[in-house]
């Protein structure tokens, strides 16, 4: 999956959000709401208690995954060409928040990780640790492109936790380009959002990313397919 391809899907994916507009902003307000629901109470009913703060964390981690793999089903299904009610946010949401949860927070812890060796190691001002620097932040890297695919993964393919890591790790180490790509534009899209646009571009934003890792997994799984067919052909042949 090169350059162009990469480029094609990353288009159609604004057309679909196009087409589907309505959906789009429904989708992502929903998500958004139900995200950071549990946060949000703890921002409007404050409290000194640092116990119901670090609940509403947990618990807003919680939703945020339910409300991911919510859309991201919702998203797979219209892709498919399906009918998706209201009450689809609500299946995909109670179908994924457990295993979802446990990725996000596998994630995270992740993520936590590489930051404390990336400032340990610059604490350390050695060649060695220079180096051990530059490889954890190329980790980061890694985890930020392979939680881009690991949802699409776990919604398409309804497997266990376990096997979509797996499966989301050896795609993003035998798709490089397409791995790069994928980084460029989901971080392109995250910075408009938080930066450049502001709000308005926050109503769309979580929507498209559901769109966009839908067709590249896709996409990547049908080159998967295409090569096992061509394999089966010259078994056969010989």
């Amino acid at each position: 999956m090169g350059f162009g391809q990469s480029w094609r899907v990353f288009v159609r994916a604004i057309r679909t959000s196009y087409e589907h507009l309505a959906k789009v902003l429904l989708g992502n307000a929903t998500w958004f709401i139900v995200s950071l629901s549990p946060f949000l109470l703890f921002i409007y009913f404050p409290t000194e208690n640092y116990l119901i703060f670090l609940l509403s964390i947990i618990l807003s981690i919680i939703t945020f995954s339910g409300s991911t793999g919510a859309l991201q089903y919702i998203f797979h299904k219209t892709l498919k060409g399906e009918e998706v009610s209201a009450r689809c946010f609500w299946d995909g949401f109670k179908k994924h928040v457990f295993k979802g949860s446990i990725i996000v927070f596998v994630i995270i812890l992740g993520f936590s990780v590489l930051a404390f060796n990336i400032l340990f190691s610059r604490a350390n001002p050695s060649t060695f640790f220079l180096v051990l620097s530059g490889f954890w932040f190329w980790g980061i890297l890694y985890l930020f492109v392979l939680t881009q695919l690991i949802f699409p993964i776990l919604v398409q393919e309804n497997v266990g936790i376990r096997e979509a890591f797996k499966r989301a790790a050896l795609l993003t180490l035998d798709n490089p380009l397409a791995s790069a790509m994928l980084l460029i534009m989901s971080l392109s899209v995250i910075v408009l959002s938080m930066v450049a646009v502001g709000v308005p571009f926050l109503v769309f934003s979580a929507s498209f990313l559901s769109i966009l890792q839908n067709y590249f997994y896709t996409e990547l799984k049908v080159k998967y397919l295409i090569a096992a067919e061509v394999e089966q052909g010259e078994d056969k042949r010989e």
